[in-house]
């Protein structure tokens, strides 16, 4: 969609404000040698809670950048809706931030409300022009009633029972705690091993090969071959983080975890057990 754009994109370095600071230094200085323009089109996008790191975006530091520098923030909160924040609201309660701090906040309703489509919350010029643009006739993709139903019970089940967001962070947490122990014991002598990547508090925890093949597809390959085994001693079914060809940049090949309120410490300390078995077929001492 950025691409479709043809709009001037900066990347920073994953979470790191200092470099996005230093970026928009950049952009300011050489603003400075051109005429002032009448509207302000430019966004700092980010995402509450990043699907391909498990790790939690430092909004508080980027809204504070984006009011210096006078640019919009874009938050998409598909993975931090219903995740972080005492009752699951997101990035901004889980900061401290007030949404009106945020331009735009988007999602999808796939994850935490187990239904389709998304959602896009704003201002009520922004939220107008998004509803005349999105209607059945600029764009056919209009929401089956049943999976609006289905969301709306899904947030009422949310506020009703707060306590599923306690559980799923005291998951998280635990999950984290296993697997961080996991590879630190995982044998040094062996091929190769496994690093952990995500923040303590994210449901979404990433696997990564300490040590690359050298190419996409044999790391990919090398860690289905440990999902099949999982599954198949285990009966545990695991994924390898699936990206697109054409994605530029894509993270390093990986094994994405996701716990939710449902799992129980026994199921976290038998995925955990599996994995190590199966690491150590894998990963054969040379």
């Amino acid at each position: 969609g950025i691409e479709l754009s043809r709009a001037y994109v900066k990347e920073f370095r994953h979470n790191d404000v200092g470099d996005l600071e230093r970026i928009l230094e950049i952009v300011a200085e050489a603003d400075r040698n051109k005429p002032p323009k009448e509207l302000n089109r430019r966004f700092i996008i980010v995402e509450g809670l990043y699907q391909n790191t498990g790790m939690v975006c430092p909004l508080s530091e980027v809204v504070q950048l984006a009011a210096q520098y006078k640019y919009r923030v874009l938050l998409e909160e598909s993975m931090s809706f219903g995740v972080l924040g005492h009752t699951g609201r997101g990035a901004c309660e889980h900061h401290g931030i007030k949404p009106s701090d945020i331009t735009l906040i988007c999602g999808s309703m796939s994850t935490s409300l187990a239904s389709i489509g998304g959602f896009a919350v704003s201002d009520a010029a922004i939220t107008a022009h998004q509803r005349l643009s999105s209607t059945g006739y600029c764009f056919s993709a209009s929401l089956p009633p049943f999976n609006a139903t289905a969301a709306s019970s899904a947030i009422a089940l949310i506020q009703k029972e707060p306590e599923r967001i306690s559980r799923m962070r005291n998951n998280a947490l635990a999950l984290h705690a296993l697997l961080r122990d996991m590879t630190a014991a995982l044998d040094p002598a062996a091929s190769d091993s496994l690093w952990l990547m995500a923040d303590e508090i994210s449901p979404i925890k990433h696997l990564h090969l300490v040590k690359s093949k050298g190419n996409r597809k044999d790391d990919d390959e090398t860690l289905q071959h440990l999902c099949d085994l999982v599954l198949e001693e285990a009966q545990c079914a695991l994924v390898v983080a699936d990206y697109s060809p054409l994605q530029k940049g894509a993270p390093c090949a990986s094994i994405r975890i996701t716990v939710t309120a449902g799992h129980t410490e026994k199921d976290l300390v038998h995925v955990c057990a599996a994995i190590a078995k199966a690491a150590a077929v894998v990963f054969k001492v040379s």
